[in-house]
C-alpha cells in the first residue's frame, strides 16, 4: 500500500470479468472496513473532484435522517408532554372511581 495525497493508503485492485460485467473482488480487510457481507450493499459516490467513494453508507438515508430530526425539534415539546403523560401512568392513582362518588 503506497501513501497518497489526502488519502490513508491505496489498494490496487484488478479488474475482472464476472459474465457479461467487469468488476473488482475486495479483500477481506476492505470488507470488514466497509462492515458489509456477502449480499450486502456499497454505494460508489461521485465527489465534487470528479473522484468516486465506495462506502456502504447509504447517501439517502442523510436526507431521511435530517427530516426525523427537524420533526423530532418541532415536537419536542409534545415528546415531553407523552414521556410526562407516561411517567404519571406508572404511579399509581390516587383517586379511584370508587372514590368519586
Amino acid at each position: 500500500m503506497a501513501m497518497t495525497q489526502g488519502c490513508k493508503a491505496v489498494l490496487e485492485l484488478k479488474v475482472r470479468k464476472f459474465g457479461n460485467s467487469l468488476g473488482v473482488v475486495l479483500p477481506k480487510e476492505v470488507i470488514a472496513r466497509l462492515r458489509t457481507r456477502h449480499g450486502g450493499r456499497l454505494y460508489l459516490i461521485e465527489c465534487p473532484d470528479g473522484d468516486y467513494r465506495l462506502t456502504s453508507y447509504d447517501p439517502s438515508g442523510e436526507s431521511k435522517m435530517m427530516k426525523a430530526k427537524d420533526i423530532m425539534d418541532r415536537y419536542r415539546n409534545i415528546a415531553t408532554v407523552i414521556q410526562f403523560a407516561r411517567c404519571l401512568s406508572e404511579e399509581p392513582l390516587l383517586f379511584t372511581p370508587s372514590r368519586w362518588q
